[in-house]
This record gives structure tokens, sequence and C-alpha cells, in this order.
């Protein structure tokens, strides 16, 4: 049996299911309306970023956006392949060109 259970925290629902008398407590996303996230989005970026933790926003009780924490992007420090030696990029092509000719 599964129920939703009104929560001390007024953003989250907690669902709650009782299997043969073990009770476990999950509690949701958080989610809030788009004109209190519009109220105080930038204290709500703060937060998301400080705690990890990701709300959902929606209009008229339809969820129409996440915000969710930014993950440190991957080092590029040794990713690059090269090729060819520093000696062979920089030799002179064999190509006859005229820089000024139109193209």
């Amino acid at each position: 049996m599964t129920s939703t259970l009104a929560s001390a925290a007024p953003d989250h629902e907690f669902l709650w299911s009782d299997d043969h008398g073990n009770v476990t407590m999950v509690m949701t996303i958080r989610t809030i309306s788009a004109s209190r996230f519009k109220a105080q989005c930038l204290a709500m970026l703060d937060e998301v970023a400080a705690t990890g933790e990701e709300i959902v926003v929606t209009k008229r009780g339809r969820a129409v956006a996440r915000v969710s924490p930014m993950s440190e992007p991957e080092s590029l420090r040794s990713s690059v392949t090269f090729n060819v030696t520093d000696e062979e990029l920089l030799e002179p092509l064999e190509i006859a060109w005229n820089a000024t000719a139109d193209a």
C-alpha cells in the first residue's frame, strides 16, 4: 500500500509504503509554483547550488521546468592527441598560392 503524506516541509511530499509491517518513507523532489519561483528565483538558485537538491517548477500543477545543480566540467588536460610533430606543423607547404587572388 502506498500513500502520500503532507510534510512539515511545505514544498515536499512524502511517499510512504507499508509492506507487511515494514514502513518505508521517501521524500520526493521539491516542487514550487512558477509565481513563487519568479519571486524568489535568485535565492532558490543559490539554494540549489549549495544543497545539490533539484527543484521542479510547476504552472497550474503541471511540471514545466527543472532546476538542478551544475556539475563541474571534465578537465581537458591531457585530452588532446597530436597527429603531427611541431616540426611537421611548421614545415613550409609545397603548394604555390596567391594570398591576394580572389576566391
